[in-house]
């Protein structure tokens, strides 16, 4: 999130760490900083995205356009995995909450279930606090796709 705003580099970061003496959790956080991307959105994605990676799930395509038969912009989905249409969408509270927001991810959830789409959302309780639950939810899903896909 941080280098998708453009508030600091990977290389900026990587110096830090290359003065930091360590610690706890030092190394993990060297290990995150290679596994970055730039593409989050928010730190509910890339909590997703890595809870993904523990797991030994394939990686998502983030932010993935979804457009309708007429070229419209339907959505840009957090995570996706286009090929088993699977969509999945991060909800935090500060952004989908509000009574608006509700009713415009309804609107575009049935949108996208339309052409085919399945959303799983998830809050940052079940990406963080609950990553085993998260995880075997997608895994479930994309397992369920592939069955159904034709040979």
């Amino acid at each position: 999130m941080l280098f998708r705003s453009g508030k600091c580099t990977r290389d900026e970061i990587g110096r830090a760490f290359r003065t930091w003496r360590g610690g706890t959790g030092s190394g993990a956080a060297r290990t995150r900083l290679s596994q970055s991307d730039g593409l989050a959105e928010s730190m509910l994605e890339t909590a997703g995205r890595l809870a993904l990676a523990d797991a030994k799930l394939p990686p998502p395509v983030a932010q993935f356009e979804v457009h309708a038969p007429n070229g419209r912009l339907l959505a840009r989905l957090d995570h996706a995995y286009p090929f088993q249409r699977v969509a999945l969408e991060y909800d935090g509270r500060s952004v989908h909450e509000a009574p608006t927001a509700l009713y415009r991810d309804r609107d575009r959830q049935n949108a996208l279930a339309a052409l085919g789409w399945t959303v799983l959302r998830f809050t940052w309780w079940d990406v963080v606090e609950d990553p085993a639950r998260f995880t075997r939810a997608v895994a479930g899903l994309l397992n369920d796709r592939r069955q159904r896909l034709p040979s």
